[in-house]
């Protein structure tokens, strides 16, 4: 009899196993994984995809994923061989690396391409690498920077906003005579270092730059000189000794509450600065690097690629969240959380901080970031960093500046063989 009990049992455990089995794997197959790697975006990407399901009445789950540090996130899903089926990634050399080495699904032929304003489908081209002109993602949110200014301070004192370099430094002398510190810099965080180059370089050094050097045809020390020397000036207008000790809320902060007149960083810092004094009034124009006021450009990036991984099973679905993203009430709904700008044709950004930037952009004055062709590991904002560092313990600009742009071109190629 105990036999028997046992025999009858062991089939029904085993059933009520299979079940639990068959459910978790069903549920598995029911998740779509979404990497998002700026986790600070996560909120406006958990509503949009939330809104997708409830619209679709999808019966998949899409779950949100996040890392620390998204680099090695990323290497270590590929080395198993598990990737998630969409990354939503910065339009950097993390890219670059995926689309180079085959990770990313082609989407030329996906009709929601036609939505995407052609400029920033050639500037992806730009971050393909090796792949060229495939479309192995989508741009969806491009940033912007350049020079926020205080508009109760430049009204004070009579300034119109610069369109060229001399018009700028004639401001920096009126506020310094006024005892302003012109510039909100802060070089406590190694990153607040790049603004000022990334606006800088894509109007002085030849756009052949990178091709020229990872071919071995030119270098810093040959082309970036002046960049640095106008870098070197603008750090005569800050708050000094203080300025090197700050971190970036510091500045922003200083910004916000009018006790410094100008700020180059990107648009992401008008949140900021509306939650430092709600009152503040602040326009974003075109930095002036160069005295030719139509050479002078909006410094914009793409911010988000939204891609698809070559491997995942659940491609058909992944498809229809992106073109869910791309509608434009929803592409909308991401550059008013975020305080960006679209990449979909008929989307604006209407905040009035950006004023200055829109109808530049709108012409087409538009270049991207250059340490987003940097190669990975090439740590510019250290080196930057060293130099703001080195003006302000009185190391004569001549050498400051060769010596950085010496360093520059030995730690990029010690990035390149690394390659």
């Amino acid at each position: 009899m105990r036999n028997k009990k046992v025999f009858f049992i062991l089939p029904v455990v085993f059933f009520v196993l299979l079940i639990v089995a068959l459910r978790s794997l069903n549920s598995k197959s029911n998740v779509l994984q979404f990497y998002l790697m700026d986790s600070g975006k996560k909120d406006v990407f958990e509503y949009l995809t939330q809104k997708f399901c409830a619209e679709t009445k999808s019966r998949y789950k899409i779950k949100i994923l996040t890392a620390g540090d998204s680099r090695l996130y990323l290497r270590a899903r590929i080395e198993k061989n598990d990737i998630p089926d969409v990354i939503a990634m910065d339009g950097n050399s993390i890219y670059t690396e995926l689309a180079e080495g085959g990770y990313l699904m082609n989407l030329e032929k996906e009709k929601f391409i036609k939505s995407i304003n052609e400029h920033y489908i050639n500037m992806l081209y730009q971050i393909n690498g090796s792949k060229g002109r495939e479309i192995l993602g989508i741009p969806y949110a491009v940033n912007a920077s350049g020079l926020m200014y205080n508009k109760a301070i430049f009204e004070k004192y009579g300034l119109i906003p610069p369109k060229t370099w001399s018009e700028l430094m004639n401001v920096c002398t009126v506020l310094k005579e006024a005892g302003i510190p012109a510039f909100a810099m802060s070089f406590g965080e190694n990153w607040t270092a790049l603004p000022v180059w990334n606006n800088i370089v894509p109007v002085i050094v030849p756009d052949s730059f990178i091709e020229q050097k990872n071919s071995g045809n030119t270098s810093f020390l040959q082309t970036h000189r002046e960049v640095l020397e106008k870098y070197a000036a603008l750090l005569n207008y800050t708050k000094g000794t203080e300025a090197i000790s700050s971190v970036y809320l510091d500045a922003v902060n200083d910004f916000a509450n009018g006790k410094i007149a100008m700020m180059i960083n990107g648009i992401w810092t008008v949140p900021l600065v509306k939650r430092a004094n709600p009152d503040a009034r602040i326009d974003t124009i075109v930095f002036p690097s160069s005295d030719v006021e139509s050479e002078n450009t909006v410094n914009s990036g793409i911010d988000i690629v939204l891609t698809i991984s070559k491997t995942s099973e659940k491609k058909r679905i992944a498809k229809k969240i992106v073109q869910f993203l791309l509608r434009p009430e929803n592409s909308q709904i991401y550059i008013d959380r975020h305080y960006s700008f679209s990449t979909v044709n008929g989307v604006t950004q209407n905040d009035p901080s950006f004023a200055g930037l829109i109808e530049i952009m709108k012409e087409g004055r538009i270049s991207d970031f250059p340490d987003h062709y940097y190669p990975a590991g090439f740590d510019l904002a250290s080196i930057l960093t060293d130099f703001a560092r080195n003006k302000e313990k009185r190391i004569p600009d001549e050498k400051n500046i060769t010596a950085t742009l010496a360093r520059c071109d030995s730690e990029y190629e010690q990035c390149l063989k690394l390659r």
